[in-house]
């Protein structure tokens, strides 16, 4: 039982993501930890899938706030399903594979959400 999400939780999926229900967020948060991914980084995964679809760089992305859309993405890129074959492999990889140019302010150390502890 979790009393409710972390503010870097609701602001990767609440603020990158425009999910403006608490409760949609605190729904994402529990899947995520269901699934053993960290929240902040497929928060930001996802905002770089739904960025990616309005460039025109991923077919059938989520749009801004679209809560089931996000929701099934984080179980795409635990089960490593399409586009969350992709995602999973983390923000600077993904970005590369789907041709964003310097995606990253500062070369920080790969996130791969799709790798930690799901291990079910």
């Amino acid at each position: 039982m979790i009393e409710g999400p972390e503010y870097e939780t609701i602001y990767s999926f609440g603020g990158l993501c425009y999910i403006q229900k608490m409760e949609d967020i605190i729904y994402l948060n529990d899947l995520c930890d269901r699934l053993g991914m960290d929240t902040i980084s497929t928060g930001n995964l996802a905002a770089l899938s739904i960025e990616g679809g309005l460039r025109g760089k991923v077919n059938n992305a989520p749009k801004y706030g679209d809560f089931s859309s996000i929701a099934m993405l984080i179980k795409d890129i635990s089960a490593r399903k399409g586009l969350g074959d992709i995602l999973a492999e983390g923000i600077r990889t993904a970005a590369q594979n789907l041709d964003f140019r310097n995606p990253w302010i500062k070369k920080a150390s790969k996130s791969s959400p799709g790798k930690n502890w799901n291990i079910w």
